[in-house]
């Protein structure tokens, strides 16, 4: 994709509608859409990066909770899968599609409510990094090996 001088200004991710399916836009690709019949479908549109990851891994979190995007070795190789935390996963591909996981008719429940979207949109604005990666700064320190020096 040529010449394209998108700021990264927050997050760049918008949400609709069309016809009747909820998407979830990422710059230029559409990263999640939310069938009416509840079905997902999540798309990288090539750019394997992790903005594209974190992009549709926010998604998810709000519309889909449990389904996330997990990459097997460095994000840029592309070695994506889907999950659902537990014991199910497929290998991401553009267009992958997880039948019936996603919410049915939401976009129908969101004409119902003015400012659904924006309500998304706005949660995914932030808090997600300490769980992207969990730098530990765990309990290393031994305090606790006083194991009976009896006299």
């Amino acid at each position: 994709g040529g010449g394209g001088s998108a700021r990264a200004r927050g997050q760049n991710t918008q949400v609709f509608v069309v016809d009747n399916d909820s998407v979830v836009r990422l710059h230029q690709t559409n990263i999640v859409t939310i069938c009416a019949n509840g079905d997902v479908v999540l798309s990288s549109g090539g750019w394997k990066t992790h903005q594209t990851l974190k992009g549709i891994n926010m998604s998810l979190k709000n519309i889909v909770p449990g389904l996330q995007v997990v990459a097997d070795g460095h994000v840029a190789e592309g070695t994506w899968r889907v999950t659902n935390g537990r014991e199910w996963s497929v290998p991401f591909y553009d267009g992958v599609t997880v039948p019936g996981a996603g919410p049915q008719n939401l976009a129908a429940q969101a004409a119902q409510m003015p400012g659904f979207f924006e309500q998304m949109s706005i949660n995914t604005a932030g808090g997600y990094d300490n769980s992207y990666s969990n730098g530990g700064s765990g309990a290393r320190g031994n305090r606790s090996n006083r194991k009976g020096n009896g006299g």
